[in-house]
């Protein structure tokens, strides 16, 4: 068995890198490679926290290769591991005791006034926010209208995987499948966080403008996970789940609800 360990490069993460690397092949004979080539590798073990996990999540779904993720962040609500059990959580693995959490990936096209589209993919996250001000927008299904020309500060559509970052932060619904829709401090009452079914094959969202109708709007932007690109007046999206998934090892045991409860610090 061949195991990439990645770690991120913008933390001080060789030492542990070595460390897990070192690890799996005096116990397990696992051949850690410190290099990338799809072809030869099982597995990947992604060292870091969620935005880097999240990265690359996309990048290995790309070649099919399933990971498991060691927080060395914060919070890390995408890892399954932590820097004081990763030794069991790794033992667990090697022994079989595991499955595989399949996570959409969100394909995304930008369409300009003059309907020219730009295509990308996201891990987790899609939203429009204003740096400053509030916009108006409009979110429809599968072509039903669920907000029309509502005011806030943005709105959020995030998978499974984007939902315990921005999407939480703005209060937005927690999900185990599908996805989730959620205005940015919406100017109505009735306007809140909304599970998409299913079923769904399409959401699209009309971006008509600054509320009130000022021309000066050159600081709303459109993110896609860690991206960001500028979107106009009449300008607007289509976000459609993919079939292509990202890989997330789970071990035996493990409860996604029962770890975010412990790390909002809402366990009893």
């Amino acid at each position: 068995m061949k195991v990439a360990i990645i770690p991120d490069p913008e933390k001080n993460l060789l030492d542990f890198g070595l460390e897990v690397g070192n690890w799996l092949k005096d116990k397990y004979s696992v051949l850690p490679n410190w290099g990338f080539d799809e072809k030869e590798i099982d597995m990947a073990i992604l060292l870091g926290g969620d935005g880097f996990i999240m990265k690359k999540s996309l990048y290995l779904a790309t070649y099919k290769i399933p990971f498991l993720a060691i927080n060395c962040g914060t919070k890390g609500f995408l890892a399954v591991a932590e820097k004081d059990n990763w030794h069991e959580v790794l033992e667990k693995v090697l022994n079989g005791r595991y499955t595989i959490d399949k996570r959409q990936i969100l394909s995304v096209s930008h369409f300009d006034a003059a309907n020219k589209s730009r295509n990308f993919k996201a891990a987790g996250n899609v939203y429009i926010r204003h740096r400053a001000y509030m916009i108006l927008f409009t979110v429809s299904i599968d072509g039903k209208i669920i907000y029309k020309e509502l005011g806030g500060d943005g709105v959020i559509v995030a998978n499974v995987t984007g939902a315990t970052a921005y999407n939480l932060a703005a209060d937005g619904a927690l999900i185990t499948g599908g996805l989730v829709i959620t205005p940015i401090c919406p100017h109505a009452l009735n306007a809140k966080s909304l599970p998409v079914p299913k079923s769904a094959k399409k959401i699209e969202i009309f971006y008509h403008g600054r509320k009130g109708g000022q021309e000066d709007d050159e600081g709303c932007l459109l993110f896609s996970d860690s991206e960001k690109f500028p979107i106009l007046p009449g300008e607007r999206l289509e976000i459609r789940p993919l079939k292509k998934e990202a890989l997330f090892v789970t071990q035996e045991g493990f409860s996604f609800i029962e770890s975010l409860q412990k790390k909002l610090g809402l366990s009893t």
